[in-house]
């Protein structure tokens, strides 16, 4: 595949791919971070990502992908110029760009540090595809994993959050031991 293409493929791709998982990780996070209320909000939405437009829509993005992997002519452009526009018209009306939200995505550590493993998890995703034809297939084929790889993410994360949450705990406990003249209750022990 052109390398001028293919870039810029990737370039789109890595947009749309970023702004479905700033918007799936704000659902995570109005969810508390737990996985039973994300699969809850993902199964009450899913007509929202599921309903015949968008099908329709994911449908031509797939077939264009596989259409130019199928064709294997590089000169043949059509496909993924046909893909990056669909791609556009998916980011913009799915994802409601510059819409307000009631309650902003509020980048704490553990937004930024699932971020990061997120970005890794995807751009480990991203070189495993091959620089051909397929990597547009691929590349589609990542951009609907996107809930997935956060709840990955949450799941490599587990350990961390697990020491940081007894971390908190041990120093609250000091800082309460600390002051002598408190009234101690024996659930605190």
């Amino acid at each position: 595949m052109n390398l001028i293409v293919f870039f810029g493929l990737l370039l789109l791709g890595g947009a749309y791919i970023l702004k479905k998982t700033l918007y799936h990780l704000h659902m995570f996070q109005l969810n508390s971070y737990r996985v039973e209320r994300y699969f809850r909000f993902l199964k009450k939405n899913k007509k929202k990502f599921l309903s015949p437009a968008n099908l329709f829509f994911y449908g031509v993005i797939f077939v264009t992908g596989g259409l130019y992997t199928l064709i294997l002519d590089f000169r043949v452009l059509i496909f993924p110029i046909i893909w990056g526009l669909f791609v556009l018209i998916r980011d913009i009306d799915l994802y409601r760009i510059g819409e307000k939200v009631k309650k902003p995505l509020v980048y704490t550590m553990r937004v930024k540090r699932i971020l990061l493993v997120t970005g890794f998890l995807n751009i480990g995703l991203i070189f495993l595809l091959p620089r051909d034809a397929t990597s547009l297939f691929g590349l589609t084929i990542l951009m609907f994993i996107v809930p997935l790889n956060i709840l990955v993410a949450n799941f490599i994360l587990k350990p961390v959050e697990l020491y940081l949450k007894k971390h908190y705990y041990n120093d609250a406990k000091r800082i309460l031991d600390s002051h002598k003249d408190l009234i101690k209750d024996r659930c605190y022990r």
